[in-house]
């Protein structure tokens, strides 16, 4: 469907989003300097390298276009014309909002034109916490704002049973510390897709061509 789209269209069936823009003393990287003790160093490539873009372009096959967070807020680009969005808020948190509420009526707009999202974010529940967009568009409810752990375990017949324990990074592995992440549970129909002991930390769905995960 996604190929047969960008042949009749000439628009690339996909659009990368990147909404992670953060960079503030919060995710400053803490090092062991003996016999000082921890200090907290401004590594700006380990807090926001600003090309985590390039792992998710790796994982897709299909042509697809990319926009910074900012081109979508101030309807530059529309997401209208595309298939999927793919929506990066990496760190990104309220004042550097995940998503504004233009994007929140962009994204809902797409969703119910029948568009298939995959968005990911450390904070995005916590964000959006006491919105209507969580539950009604992202189709979780927020529980945590801090799971404890950087690994969570696909679910049977989720999207990403068989892939095995997934773990999220420290700072140490060359993407930033992911060390808020969200605690979620499904709501209005989405299952869970990966699941820390037993709270979410994705939530999947599908209705036709109506595709969620987050």
């Amino acid at each position: 469907m996604l190929a047969a789209r960008a042949a009749a269209t000439g628009i690339a069936p996909i659009l990368i989003v990147y909404g992670f823009d953060r960079i503030d003393r919060y995710g400053d990287v803490r090092q062991n300097d003996p016999p000082e003790g921890f200090s907290r160093r401004v590594f700006v490539d380990r807090i926001n390298r600003q090309d985590y873009i390039i792992q998710h372009a790796e994982a897709i096959n299909f042509p697809f276009d990319s926009a910074q967070h900012a081109a979508v807020s101030s309807a530059a680009i529309g997401l209208g014309n595309y298939t999927l969005v793919d929506w990066i808020a990496g760190e990104e948190q309220s004042p550097c909002t995940a998503l504004k509420s233009k994007d929140q009526t962009a994204l809902a707009n797409f969703r119910n034109q029948g568009g298939a999202l995959v968005i990911s974010g450390d904070e995005l529940a916590y964000d959006l916490r006491n919105t209507s967009f969580l539950p009604n568009v992202l189709r979780a409810s927020y529980v945590a704002d801090d799971a404890q752990t950087y690994s969570a375990s696909p679910t049977a017949g989720g999207i990403f049973n068989g892939l095995g324990t997934v773990n999220f990074d420290d700072g140490s592995h060359g993407i930033y510390d992911a060390d808020y992440a969200d605690v979620i549970n499904p709501s209005n129909g989405a299952t869970s897709a990966l699941v820390y002991n037993t709270a979410s930390a994705a939530v999947q769905y599908g209705n036709g061509c109506t595709r969620l995960v987050y």
